[in-house]
């Protein structure tokens, strides 16, 4: 158990399975649940586990969200290259992203090409950042429309 109240704790991956993370409200201080059913291996996805998650994302894996469905699809190695960020070695590049994709051969426009595609058991957690970011843009945007339009919805 860890108890902190650091913004930032401790670094989460987005396939991560081990951390619940919970925001404690001194408001319910003292209420009492039963717990007796509990399951520690039904690990929740909170809204804290969402935003330390989302902090915790690497330069690599904002070029795989980025760049998704190419790399869902596969997509040449020279292009993934190409989408290196600046800060790092390209050999630690190409580690990282082969951790995510398999690297492999296919004829594109009658030659034989590298490709990087992403790893079936990645696609899903990868789609899940993609959703979650997906709402929260389509809620800023219903935002930003209300406030042009001097409207209050609820």
């Amino acid at each position: 158990m860890i108890d902190t109240n650091n913004i930032n704790p401790l670094k989460i991956e987005n396939s991560d399975r081990y951390y619940v993370v919970c925001e404690c409200n001194p408001v319910h201080r003292g209420d009492l649940k039963d717990i007796s059913q509990f399951n520690p291996r039904d690990i929740p996805m909170t809204q804290a586990k969402k935003d330390i998650i989302r902090a915790s994302i690497s330069p690599v894996d904002e070029v795989i969200i980025s760049h998704f469905k190419s790399f869902r699809d596969g997509v040449t190695c020279s292009n993934v290259e190409g989408w290196k960020p600046q800060d790092m070695k390209l050999k630690s590049y190409q580690l990282a992203i082969k951790s995510i994709c398999e690297r492999t051969q296919k004829q594109v426009d009658r030659e034989r090409k590298f490709i990087y595609k992403m790893k079936e058991e990645m696609i899903s957690i990868y789609e899940s950042i993609l959703d979650e970011d997906f709402k929260e843009d389509a809620k800023e945007e219903q935002l930003n429309n209300q406030a042009k339009d001097g409207i209050e919805y609820e």
